[in-house]
């Protein structure tokens, strides 16, 4: 019986080193498992390299791309510095346009009130004369009024200068009605010349957008000359508005003038005499309007021209432009990739070493059990050669108890094998990875676990295929 019981315990102790040993080798194939994903991982890190060397090709060819828009920048200065010498040239003569204008408006500064609310708005011209007409009508009521009070002689006198005034009235309305229609002339030379004022501010405005549409280093030296521009522009606007302001104050001393003077006949006189001196100047005006247009068209057909190359370049730039975004797109989308890859590596690594780490502690804990069942073979050996054939009994129950122990430990070994060992799952139609994690963790945001598994046989995670033979790692 003892021989017996030694063999048995033999056996036990080979069974349980022939698990451990098992285990073991599937510890080691683990580390090699993670020993080629990190190798797998330093090959991402060379491709990762490549692509970084790819990228500062590609930025060195946008700095010589850079170098070559500095050249043309220079050319697109040379144009500008022309186009500026032209501008004040233009400027020029419109200040001695302006001190014409300023000698005119000294000559007849007295005479033509209502000429010169006629070339800055119908609206004025049209209310001081509706107001001289309503002072002639206060007039007559109150000359009326006048002549209930006084005496049959007084009143001949007074009906003799209503009378005036009446004449004064209807010469005046004749005179708003011939004044509505030059002004309605006016308004159309005026309208004329807004659309064509429109026409060069969309020419601008279109100048701009494209301007807009280069790189951001040539838009500020664009705007910088535009806003050098737009200020001689707004100089000259304000010194206009000085010299309305000046025309304003003096049309206000000319009003008045005007109230004071009552004797109506050489008001009218002097109107005449300013309405055909504006129309003289006018004339004049219409004539430095046509010069004017004819310098606009002439500049515009410089401009179309100079459009057409600028818009060449820039169609030229942007194409290589959008060549290099498209491949700078590309290099990102790749390194993102890549990242990800690596993410998933450094996932799986953790996985596996926290699995390793796992296994190892389970292994040390069955060695630590084996010893201890050999030590208690060991003492039970010795008793046995001691006590004899008495307790063997005894013996037998506390075998009984090891034997229970050792089935318990043979579970536990099995248990863990099962889990180490993954599944297997064979893809039927209509699956995806987030079903098939459903039915096996109940969960299908698990997906990635099986897809990590599979790599070598899955490229796509949202394709797989009837009949593929997918390994389903365990919890």
């Amino acid at each position: 019986m003892s021989k017996n019981l030694i063999v048995l315990f033999i056996l036990i102790l080979l069974i349980v080193g022939g698990f451990g040993i098992y285990t073991y080798d599937q510890s080691n194939q683990a580390k090699k498992e993670v020993e080629e994903k990190n190798l797998k991982l330093e090959s991402n890190d060379a491709i990762i390299s490549e692509l970084k060397e790819n990228i500062q090709e590609r930025e060195k060819q946008i700095e010589e791309l850079k170098a070559s828009l500095a050249r043309g920048k220079k050319d697109l200065e040379r144009e500008y510095a022309d186009k500026l010498t032209e501008l004040t040239e233009e400027k020029a003569k419109l200040e001695a346009l302006l001190a014409e204008k300023e000698e005119t408006i000294k000559t007849i500064m007295r005479q033509k009130e209502e000429s010169e609310q006629i070339v800055i708005s119908k609206d004025e011209l049209i209310s001081e004369l509706k107001e001289n007409i309503q002072e002639k009508e206060k007039q007559i009521d109150e000359l009326k009024a006048g002549l209930t009070k006084d005496e049959n002689d007084l009143e001949k006198e007074f009906a003799a200068k209503i009378s005036e005034l009446m004449k004064e009235k209807g010469q005046l309305e004749a005179l708003l009605i011939e004044q509505q229609g030059i002004l309605q002339t006016k308004d159309r030379e005026k309208e004329e010349l807004v659309s064509k004022l429109e026409d060069c501010n969309n020419q601008i405005n279109e100048l701009k957008d494209k301007l807009v549409q280069r790189e951001i280093e040539e838009e500020k030296d664009y705007i910088a000359k535009l806003s050098a521009l737009t200020e001689e522009k707004s100089k000259l606007e304000n010194q206009l508005k000085i010299y309305q302001d000046l025309l304003s104050e003096k049309e206000d001393a000319i009003v008045l003038i005007k109230q004071q003077n009552e004797e109506s006949e050489k008001s009218i006189a002097e109107k005449d005499k300013t309405i055909a001196e504006l129309s003289q100047s006018i004339k004049g005006y219409e004539n430095q309007i046509k010069e004017i247009s004819e310098q606009a068209a002439k500049e515009k057909e410089k401009q179309i021209e100079k459009e057409t190359e600028y818009s060449n370049k820039l169609s030229l730039l942007t194409e290589e432009k959008t060549k290099l975004e498209t491949q700078l797109k590309a290099s990102k989308d790749l390194l993102l990739e890549r990242e990800s890859t690596i993410a998933l590596f450094k996932q799986q690594k953790e996985d596996l070493e926290k699995v390793i780490s796992d296994k190892d502690k389970t292994i040390t804990e069955l060695f630590e059990n084996i010893k201890g069942y050999e030590n208690l073979v060991k003492e039970l050996q010795e008793k046995m050669a001691r006590e004899g054939k008495e307790k063997e009994a005894e013996y037998a129950a506390k075998l009984a108890l090891l034997k229970e122990g050792k089935k318990i430990i043979e579970a536990k070994l099995v248990e863990a094998i099962k889990k180490s060992i993954p599944d297997y799952y064979e893809v039927k139609k209509g699956d995806s990875l987030w079903k098939i994690a459903e039915r096996f963790y109940n969960t299908g945001e698990k997906w990635i676990r099986i897809f990590e598994a599979n790599t070598n046989k899955i490229k796509n995670p949202s394709i797989i295929y009837p009949y593929q033979r997918l390994t389903i790692p365990k919890e």
